[in-house]
């Protein structure tokens, strides 16, 4: 959330409009994010009771004009402080 918050601020200051997407230049699904999120945990996606066959509805649809700004660090690398900070860990 500080990476987060810090690219929030540089697009405020900015003060350009159109829409924005905040995001690292790394992309997964979502089963790899969940698998990570169960690694961090120190368990694996059976324990979690997930699957890779959970079906979702397709990405959302992006607007036609949109930029991605920021560099955030990868989901991977932040998980663990992320489930710290949360008192997951």
């Amino acid at each position: 959330m500080p990476d987060f918050c810090k690219e929030l601020e540089n697009v405020i200051i900015e003060n350009k409009f159109g829409v924005k997407t905040i995001s690292g230049t790394e992309s997964c699904t979502r089963y790899e994010f969940a698998n990570c999120f169960a690694n961090a945990l120190g368990k694996n996606m059976e324990e979690m009771g997930w699957s890779e066959n959970n079906n979702y509805p397709e990405k959302a649809k992006r607007p036609s004009n949109w930029a991605v700004v920021g560099n955030l660090p990868s989901y991977k690398d932040k998980m663990v402080d992320f489930l710290k900070s949360s008192g997951l860990l």
